[in-house]
């Protein structure tokens, strides 16, 4: 076996490779395996004293009707919900939401859920009940973790989409106008 992968390694891209030292023994091939046909999110959460502490982060979302969908609802929110001090914000998206014309921002169980308040009750019921499910949705998807150090969620660096082919290539996207 270890003179078959040698033999194979050797005629391959890896043909630098000459001897192995003896303190190392080559038992099998390793494989990364990428997701075929997907699309990912990927955004970076700053933590600690002044966001000093980068995470990195992704969801991969299929490449139907249901994960582009759902994709676009996430691209949308993080092109629209930074606030005027360049943090995504939940209360931002929530008076995006209450101003009109960013229905993408609520789920449909989001939607029902809000339906079952009463309309004379106090609009900041409305305003919290937003609040708790987005919350929860944005820290499901890992998009707003908690950041200790501050009590609060954690930011988000920067952001990108990029496509896995059938083949489970990547590629590079550039977000156009919705």
């Amino acid at each position: 076996m270890k003179h078959i992968i040698k033999k194979i390694l050797k005629e391959s891209d890896f043909d630098w490779i000459k001897d192995v030292p003896s303190f190392i023994e080559i038992t099998e091939p390793v494989a990364q395996t990428n997701p075929k046909n997907m699309y990912r999110l990927y955004w970076t959460n700053g933590f600690g004293e002044e966001a000093g502490t980068w995470a990195d982060n992704w969801h991969n979302f299929n490449a139907d009707s249901n994960g582009e969908h759902m994709l676009k609802r996430y691209v949308q929110m993080l092109v629209n919900g930074f606030n005027s001090s360049g943090y995504f914000s939940i209360d931002k998206l929530i008076d995006l939401y209450l101003e009109g014309g960013h229905d993408y921002i609520v789920t449909d169980w989001m939607k029902s859920e809000l339906s079952k308040i009463p309309e004379d009750d106090d609009p900041m019921s409305e305003r919290q009940a937003l609040r708790e499910m987005l919350s929860e949705d944005l820290y499901d998807l890992g998009l707003l973790p908690w950041d200790s150090y501050h009590s609060s969620d954690a930011t988000v660096e920067r952001w990108s989409v990029t496509y896995f082919d059938e083949n489970g290539i990547e590629f590079k996207t550039k977000i156009n106008r919705m």
